[in-house]
């Protein structure tokens, strides 16, 4: 009978402890607040490693990983990053293709400088100087940074998922066609030029449905025949034969 008691006493534990750690597992990604002032991000998940920027507070980051006390964050878009010119070709005055396999991205113009991302080969950047043979750019996507986790709750306003984007409707003036946020992923084809035509390329995505587009017609140019998602808004009319969506951002996928 005791024998009994205290094979159920041990199931019993060992179900409570299964709750707990269900209840303190993290799932990732989750959107972070900083919730002290000049948090340092570093290169890696060490007191040691460089700082790459510093996270002020109220700050949300997107935490992908967790290791120890750290956090693996996605960089936000004021932490420094560049880029070899040598990797890519430029689509514009503040635009540039990824012409190589693999671009590192680092946190200083020099190659000994540590790598703080990746840049995959057709995705875009965006330029904001020129450095000697360097470009200071936007942190590609795949840029990243470790933060002390003692210093980063879990917000309540989640990240959104790339695979069901979330859509918002504005009210707009009277007469004016309504605009709607969408991202959409497929293959970028150009349209074809016609007089008054607002649209100058096309996306279809896995559905097979078209949707035109209206945007830096340099760019778009670029990246024709190539697999991209695409965000921005749709201006055309309810009624229309496709939806016309003037861009708002674009990136190439793999």
């Amino acid at each position: 009978m005791l024998k009994t008691k205290t094979y159920i006493v041990l199931i019993c534990l060992c179900g409570s402890l299964s709750f707990v750690f269900a209840q303190t597992a993290q799932t990732f990604p989750f959107l972070g607040r900083v919730k002290a002032k000049d948090i340092n991000v570093r290169v890696d998940s060490t007191v040691g490693s460089p700082v790459i920027c510093q996270a002020e507070e109220g700050d949300r980051l997107e935490v992908v990983a967790e290791l120890y006390d750290w956090y693996k964050i996605r960089l936000p878009k004021y932490a420094p990053a560049y880029i070899n010119k040598e990797l890519v070709g430029l689509v514009d005055a503040n635009t540039a293709k990824v012409t190589k396999d693999r671009a590192n991205v680092r946190l200083m113009p020099g190659e000994n400088s540590p790598i703080i991302g990746i840049a995959a080969q057709g995705e875009a950047v965006n330029i904001l100087e020129f450095r000697r043979d360097w470009y200071k750019i936007r942190p590609a996507q795949n840029s990243f940074g470790w933060i002390n986790k003692k210093f980063v709750e879990k917000s309540f306003l989640p990240v959104l998922s790339q695979e069901n984007p979330k859509l918002e409707q504005k009210i707009i003036p009277e007469g004016r066609a309504l605009e709607e946020a969408i991202v959409i992923e497929g293959i970028l084809r150009p349209y074809g030029r016609v007089f008054r035509r607002q649209a100058t390329h096309k996306i279809i995505d896995s559905n097979k449905k078209v949707y035109l587009l209206k945007g830096n017609t340099v760019l778009l140019n670029s990246l024709s025949r190539l697999k991209v998602k695409v965000s921005g808004r749709i201006i055309s009319p309810p009624k229309a034969k496709y939806p016309l969506i003037e861009v708002d951002k674009i990136e190439v996928l793999n």
